[in-house]
């Protein structure tokens, strides 16, 4: 947040503000179908675009919404990337995640290799900017995937049967490290870095390996801790908040390698090591997930608002101040989104003879439902972020056009999509109805608390015990 000197405590009373606005959202959910990642996104847009249009900015928020549309990407990804990622990653069941590997491997890698490249040609051919190949294989890079801080918090939100949710939430995470390395190697090119083959090469195993191999070590160091520290949820809770943060600083900061598939790595490895020895049940304590529940709302609620503060503001000044971008693009970035879905149906329809003969297998309504979750989000919007910031690139239409195509597909792709996840859940009759002991029969029988993808039951005397979760 790099305005001036005083503007922590602005961006921090900004903050204070989005979590407000998170609650006020659980308390309209009540009365709406819109999930709180769209709602938050909402706030976002309004707040970026009443600061750039209202004269004076909005006064007392105005100088803490400047510090958060100047904020610098390196610290928005390392602000807001682990923790929703190690819980998205984290929170999937061991044993469906075990079982949908081969589905969340032929998404995460296949998929967005395929879907990056088809994106790139769309780039070249059919976008009127004349971008150069590699621009066009870059910008490919940021948009092609999906985004796990997004289609996590959205299929939780709207309950989404475990098998679809698991596919889809861990293809998602997969498939933006592999984007993220894949931006890593044509990003040093674009900017004119020389490149031999074999220092590609090099780059690729560095970057595709080395974060996986971090965060397998983190997972393992981090359930040692977890043993040696005994079932205490506030100290279990605490080592897997800064083992998160560990992870990804470690990466991309000292090993430079990659930091989400790190910490991606790490939150799977958990998982799969709790199902492999029975930790989960043995050394950790329940009410953990009590407490990542409410970092995961905090940390969503936080981002999604930053993430609207910060399309609105840069696609104003891109439209206003710059005068790069005209009425036109619009209609472009919505021809662009549908080409984006039609791409990812031909990456399923192209996978298709793969699924059905493995892992939970498919059918055509998992695949609408697959197809329709390709939600854009965070980790897009701090690539394309990175680009617009990069002075080396030395094309600005090019890092103006390439961040504006990116918002706009992460806000429609968000809004549209997002919003309409219930609806086709239930056409698709996949949807799945949780249900939750009412106050009558506490005293009957243990209460059961609802927490996102996990059940916990509260046992007499105040013990937290896992009760059983559907689908599982």
């Amino acid at each position: 947040m790099e305005v001036n000197n005083d503007s922590g405590p602005d961006a921090i009373f900004v903050a204070a503000c989005a979590l407000v606005l998170g609650l006020f959202n659980k308390v309209a959910l009540r009365w709406t179908r819109l999930p709180n990642t769209v709602l938050q996104l909402g706030w976002g847009l309004l707040l970026g675009i009443g600061n750039e249009t209202w004269a004076g900015g909005l006064h007392y928020l105005g100088p803490g919404i400047t510090a958060w549309q100047n904020i610098n990407p390196a610290r928005l990804s390392a602000l807001f990337l682990p923790p929703l990622l190690f819980a998205g990653a984290v929170s999937l069941p061991g044993r469906v995640l075990l079982k949908a590997s081969s589905h969340i491997a032929l998404l995460g890698i296949g998929g967005v290799l395929t879907g990056s490249g088809m994106t790139a040609v769309v780039a070249k051919f059919v976008l009127p900017y004349d971008w150069t190949w590699l621009q066009s294989l870059l910008f490919g890079a940021i948009v092609a995937a999906t985004d796990p801080v997004a289609a996590v918090a959205l299929l939780k939100e709207v309950r989404a049967p475990e098998d679809v949710r698991v596919t889809v939430d861990g293809e998602a995470l997969l498939d933006d490290g592999v984007a993220a390395v894949l931006y890593t190697v044509f990003l040093s090119v674009v900017e004119g870095e020389r490149q031999t083959a074999g220092g590609v090469i090099k780059l690729l195993f560095r970057q595709s390996l080395g974060g996986p191999a971090v965060g397998i070590a983190f997972a393992i160091a981090t359930l040692l801790g977890a043993m040696l520290l005994g079932p205490d949820a506030c100290l279990q809770s605490t080592l897997l908040l800064a083992g998160a943060y560990g992870c990804f600083v470690v990466a991309e900061d000292v090993l430079h390698t990659s930091g989400i598939l790190a910490v991606v790595a790490m939150g799977m490895s958990i998982s799969l090591l709790r199902l492999l020895t029975a930790v989960d049940r043995v050394k950790l304590d329940p009410a953990v997930w009590l407490v990542w529940e409410f970092v995961e709302f905090v940390a969503n609620s936080l981002a999604f608002v930053m993430i609207g503060i910060l399309v609105a503001s840069k696609v104003y000044q891109g439209h206003h101040s710059l005068g790069i971008l005209t009425g036109a693009d619009y209609g472009w970035a919505v021809l662009l989104w549908l080409l984006l879905l039609v791409i990812r149906v031909i990456n399923l329809l192209a996978f298709w003879p793969i699924m059905v003969r493995t892992g939970y297998g498919t059918t055509f309504a998992t695949t609408v439902i697959t197809a329709w979750s390709g939600i854009r989000g965070l980790v897009g919007l701090v690539l394309a972020l990175s680009v617009l910031d990069a002075s080396s690139i030395g094309d600005k239409r090019f890092q103006v056009s390439s961040f504006y195509f990116m918002a706009t597909t992460l806000v429609l792709t968000t809004v549209v999509q997002g919003s309409s996840y219930s609806l086709l859940l239930k056409v698709a009759g996949q949807s799945k109805a949780f249900a939750v002991e009412s106050p009558a029969h506490v005293t009957a029988m243990p209460a059961t608390v609802l927490s996102g993808t996990r059940e916990l039951s509260l046992q007499p005397g105040g013990s937290v015990m896992p009760a059983p979760v559907l689908a599982r």
